[in-house]
Formats: C-alpha cells, sequence, structure tokens
C-alpha cells in the first residue's frame, strides 16, 4: 500500500495547465481540495455542462492523501475545460491553501467553490 502511493505520489505534477499563455478569463472558479476528490470530479462535471464557458477552474490540491490525484487530472484533461492544478509540497491548512489557489487564478473575477459543490 505505502510503496503505491508513493509511486503515485511521484506521477502527479505539481502544477499543470492548458490556460494558453497571456489568456484572461472572464472569471476564475478557484477550489481549495483536501481529499474528497471523488466529489471535486462532479463538482468539475457541473462545471461543464455550464452554456457560458469563458472561465478556467483552478485547483490547489493541498497534499491530498486519497490518491485520486491522477483520475482527477486525467478528467481535467479530457473535460476540454481551461484548469490549473497545482499540488503544494506540504500541507497549508485551509487558510494558505485558499491563498494558494486564488494566487493560480487569471480571470478578470474570481469565484471561490467548495470542492464538494456544483452550479445548476
Amino acid at each position: 500500500m505505502m510503496i503505491g502511493l508513493l509511486i503515485s505520489m511521484l506521477e502527479v505534477p505539481a502544477r499543470e495547465t492548458n490556460r494558453p499563455a497571456g489568456l484572461q478569463p472572464f472569471f476564475s472558479i478557484c477550489v481549495p481540495q483536501h481529499n474528497r476528490t471523488d466529489f471535486l470530479i462532479l463538482a468539475c462535471e457541473s462545471l461543464a455542462r455550464q452554456i457560458f464557458n469563458d472561465f478556467e477552474i483552478c485547483i490547489s490540491d493541498d497534499c491530498s492523501s486519497d490518491g485520486k490525484e491522477l483520475e482527477l487530472l486525467g478528467w481535467l484533461r479530457r473535460s476540454g475545460l481551461t484548469y490549473v492544478y497545482a499540488r503544494t509540497i506540504s500541507n497549508l491548512g485551509y487558510d494558505g491553501n485558499l491563498r494558494n489557489v486564488i494566487g493560480l487564478s487569471a480571470g478578470r473575477y474570481l469565484f471561490l467553490m467548495g470542492n464538494d459543490d456544483g452550479l445548476i
């Protein structure tokens, strides 16, 4: 179990984005993340169903230990949505992770969203 966790952690990039350089989306949806990745994927699915799509998803993963980071990244890559994903190297706690995810954003406006929330 521990060896598998270490191997999967080595495969997870510290930061990944598909946001084109210089792009400023209308707004950034910022999601601080720690575990509960299954809920986060459902939340992202609700974003993918939106008609308005001039936004990016910014996710700061605060050292999740649920082992599902690659599942999340795979979903983001296939989704066609603009995203920025960053994994912290040490646990920042909620406040630090919130500041970190805000720092990832490039949108004109910012929308904070919980990793277990969704949009209708």
